[in-house]
């Protein structure tokens, strides 16, 4: 369909349909700009970041990788 045909076609409709089309083409290029930009968006590899490789050489305590439900049973318990 070529650009002199959809004006003749946006045209002919009543003014209240004309509004609609103009919505819906206002929509789609929200939708399609939302997925260009996503497109667009330079991939980067996590652990490179030098924020994340701050945390490369880190000792972590058998206590920080056990469950919590298994760290609060092994707390120690305060008497009241």
């Amino acid at each position: 369909m070529n650009r002199e045909k959809v004006w003749r076609e946006i045209a002919d409709l009543l003014p209240e349909a004309r509004q609609e089309v103009l919505e819906f083409i206002q929509f789609l290029r929200k939708r399609y700009k939302r997925r260009r930009a996503k497109a667009q968006c330079p991939k980067i590899q996590l652990a490179e970041e030098a924020f994340v490789g701050i945390w490369r050489d880190r000792q972590v305590s058998p206590i920080v990788n056990a469950p919590l439900s298994r760290q609060v049973e092994e707390a120690p318990r305060r008497k009241i």
